[in-house]
């Protein structure tokens, strides 16, 4: 993991608004919700990690509050852009969350989420352009797993 993904993970995760590198930035903007039943309105913010200008993560309060513990709250996407630096930057992301066996990949010139069943090695491909939430992705890392042992047996 290089220091300049490192450094931009700690910066988003710690919801710090700054520039953390020549082409990163993390970013606050706010939005306004309102209940179609009732007519209340709440102000939220919403955390992104951008790359070139395009965000490729978004932190959002979940229940009130950040809580970066609930995967729900955090959503990764490859903005269309499927580059090596995109990639590095959501494994950071990924990593630093503690989820080291997912990884996103490149697989015959498509975005893949990979993981491993032992030595053998698992994707499934990714939409370029969709927002995944870290549970989501998990899920489809165990739908793989049970996939692959039920084949052997």
């Amino acid at each position: 993991m290089r220091q300049v993904s490192k450094n931009t993970v700690f910066a988003f995760l710690d919801r710090i608004v700054k520039r953390t590198g020549k082409n990163d930035a993390i970013t606050r903007t706010g939005f306004i919700e309102t209940d179609n039943k009732t007519g209340e309105t709440k102000s939220t913010e919403c955390f992104y990690m951008t790359l070139h200008g395009n965000p490729i993560a978004s932190l959002q309060p979940i229940d009130g509050g950040y809580n970066v513990k609930r995967s729900r709250a955090i959503h990764l996407t490859l903005a269309g852009w499927n580059t090596v630096t995109t990639r590095e930057r959501l494994n950071a992301l990924l990593r630093i969350l503690g989820k080291s066996n997912l990884h996103i990949v490149q697989h015959k010139h498509q975005a893949c989420l990979a993981t491993f069943a032992g030595n053998k090695r698992l994707t499934t491909p990714l939409n370029e352009h969709r927002w995944y939430d870290v549970d989501e992705l998990q899920h489809m890392a165990n739908f793989l797993h049970y996939k692959e042992t039920n084949k052997a047996a």
